[in-house]
């Protein structure tokens, strides 16, 4: 197993900043957690984890999280980052350029959160230096529809 890189734990840290207690049993999972692989997909990265059952679980089991807005040097596109958790710990971090080649070793340029802009026709996600806080709630509800 491998140790979280610091892009790694960056991401994870602003994934899981706030006062929720959720996110509370998360951030302790950091420090435990392992890298059970990692997979350059060209335009991103996945990152699978792995964490000791000894280490407390949060509810609900099952949460997915994007919120986090990233830049990265030498990436003019957007980038989408998202994590899930399952079965209660943090299992998969995913990262994806909307277009061009991902960096083997990427620099974070800037990190912030995207909010939801209500706009006539529909909705629009911009950057925020404070996080959402309708996105944090639908996010910590756990992910509606899943099979039991």
């Amino acid at each position: 197993m491998k140790s979280l890189n610091p892009f790694e734990q960056q991401i994870l840290e602003a994934f899981l900043k706030g006062n929720q207690p959720e996110l509370a049993v998360l951030r302790k999972q950091i420090a435990k957690l392992e890298v059970r692989n990692r997979t350059h997909t060209g335009v991103g990265c996945f990152v699978d984890f792995q964490l000791p059952a000894t280490v407390a679980r949060v509810t609900p089991a099952e949460m997915a999280f994007g919120d986090v807005n990233l830049e990265v040097e030498g990436i003019t596109a957007p980038v989408t980052t998202l994590l899930y958790i399952i079965g209660g710990a943090i299992h998969f971090l995913e990262i994806a350029a909307d277009e061009g080649e991902w960096p083997k070793e990427p620099v974070i340029t800037r990190l912030n959160y995207l909010k939801s802009v209500k706009l006539d026709d529909g909705f629009d996600l911009v950057p925020s230096d404070e996080r959402d806080p309708v996105a944090v709630t639908h996010a910590l509800a756990g992910r509606q529809g899943q099979k039991k």
